[in-house]
């Protein structure tokens, strides 16, 4: 997808260009202020290969062609059609990628909840993104994503090896499930820019978990007891309201 640079693809003018977010991943691109159309060769997403994103406009929309709705709007306006897809798939898929019913579960949970579509790694460049191997999700990667809380379902992961979440533009998370402590093969767990009072006690179940990265608020000093109690932890990172900042490797 070549990109054209300030001349429209569709109606060729050198028009200002108006920011607009894929309705499916949030890939946020440039299109044509004027006409709406793309600034690169092929009206499909770049970053989820989407033939029908759905653009939701930044601002006050197209002037003249249609007002801007948000992202969960847009979502919730498709419920019908994603109900039907799901359905179509059944049980054991993911977006056509085959995965445990629990984790499937858990992944259209996770996609309710923030109101976008979670793809896997070979879909997707950008949003939230999940990896798998031999039918289970191994990776959770949930950058700026706004979610207020990860949903419980999560503990049926029980493959998960590695999770990421970093703060969106808007809604914070402010609280881990007592669940993940049930995602026992979990070797990685990053909260960048989170609000959290504390840390679930579960952690303390987490037998693999060889580093722990935390920044944000987090207010809680008794969970510092608790993180030194888990003797795999191999590299830790915080900075939190609680502390300036505190690195420990290997100790």
């Amino acid at each position: 997808m070549t990109a054209i640079g300030a001349q429209c693809y569709k109606c060729r003018k050198n028009t200002a260009q108006q920011t607009a977010i894929c309705s499916r991943c949030r890939s946020a691109y440039q299109l044509c202020n004027i006409c709406g159309g793309v600034s690169w060769e092929q009206s499909s997403c770049p970053g989820c290969k989407s033939s029908s994103p759905n653009w939701t406009w930044a601002g006050k929309g197209r002037p003249g062609i249609d007002e801007g709705i948000s992202y969960r709007e847009s979502w919730k306006n498709r419920t019908e059609e994603r109900s039907k897809q799901r359905e179509n798939e059944g049980p054991g898929k993911h977006h056509g990628i085959e995965v445990d019913e629990n984790e499937v579960k858990f992944l259209r949970e996770l996609e309710d909840t923030i109101c976008m579509g979670v793809f896997s790694k070979s879909q997707a460049q950008t949003g939230p993104i999940f990896e798998a191997e031999n039918g289970h999700v191994t990776a959770l990667r949930l950058e700026k994503v706004d979610i207020n809380e990860i949903p419980a379902s999560i503990g049926g992961l029980k493959h998960l090896k590695s999770f990421y979440y970093s703060k969106g533009m808007g809604i914070e998370l402010t609280k881990m499930p007592e669940s993940i402590g049930e995602c026992e093969k979990l070797e990685s767990l990053a909260l960048v820019n989170a609000s959290l009072s504390e840390l679930p006690q579960s952690i303390s179940k987490l037998k693999n978990i060889r580093k722990l990265s935390v920044s944000g608020s987090l207010k809680n000093t008794s969970m510092i007891n608790l993180i030194f109690g888990l003797e795999t932890l191999e590299e830790l990172n915080l900075e939190c309201s609680f502390t300036q900042k505190y690195t420990a490797t290997n100790w």
